[in-house]
């Protein structure tokens, strides 16, 4: 897997992106809370899907990533 692309977003949070192949996973830490969105095409209703990582953890987002 590649290294992550690291930036701070404009309200004192960080995200990471990793992209392998034509998915693309971004992880977003704020004070409160830490998202994902899941990237795999273009189209905003069926090909990407954003959540909270607390509720599914991260294990589930890395083999997502990585599989075929």
């Amino acid at each position: 897997m590649q290294q992550p692309h690291f930036s701070i977003d404009g309200d004192d949070g960080y995200d990471l992106h990793w992209k392998v192949g034509k998915k693309e996973l971004y992880i977003a830490f704020t004070d409160h809370k830490v998202e994902f969105t899941k990237v795999w095409g273009t189209n905003i209703e069926h090909e990407m899907e954003v959540g909270c990582v607390v509720i599914v953890g991260f294990q589930p987002l890395w083999s997502w990533l990585n599989e075929p």
